[in-house]
């Protein structure tokens, strides 16, 4: 391939023109974590991020059945169909992006300890996936329908870090 023109604009869009079209390649740089990641790697991030909400989920579910009260299980249920309904729009951008059904993986649940240490360690993991959300919102510029939902996951993120805390600590 030899390059005949390069140009760059919305700062992080590089397309590179051969010398026949078959020879065009178009790369939409997204930033991820400090690392510029190709649109072609984005499928890979959106069906972890998919794997990590699904687990979420049932995670969630199964520890409302634990709750100690009506009010703790009815939360933990909110925060199960949170997290189903963003894997579900995180799947639809996926087929969008790539034409294909996304297949999760089952992984099964591992949290094992008290119903409030299990709490207490569900708001450290949400506070570092909200980060990570946050990192991957703040580093990707030019594909806003994800950005959207990203920023939608983030938020949820944090909304439930915040609410475990009020569960643990609110007796």
């Amino acid at each position: 391939l030899r390059i005949e023109a390069i140009n760059i604009y919305y700062k992080d869009h590089l397309t590179v023109k051969g010398n026949t079209d078959k020879d065009f390649i178009s790369i939409s740089r997204i930033f991820y974590g400090g690392t510029a990641m190709s649109t072609y790697d984005l499928p890979e991030k959106i069906g972890q991020w998919i794997n990590s909400e699904l687990y979420n989920a049932q995670l969630y579910r199964v520890l409302s059945r634990s709750a100690p009260g009506d009010r703790e299980k009815q939360i933990l249920e909110e925060f199960s169909d949170d997290d189903q309904d963003t894997a579900d729009t995180f799947m639809k951008m996926y087929k969008k992006m790539t034409g294909y059904r996304f297949i999760p993986k089952p992984v099964p649940i591992k949290e094992n300890g008290s119903y409030r240490s299990v709490i207490r360690k569900r708001i450290s993991d949400e506070i570092r996936m909200s980060k990570m959300y946050r990192n991957a919102y703040m580093n990707m510029q030019n594909n806003y329908p994800l950005r959207r939902i990203v920023f939608s996951a983030y938020h949820s993120c944090l909304e439930h870090a915040v609410t475990l805390l009020e569960l643990l600590y609110d007796k």
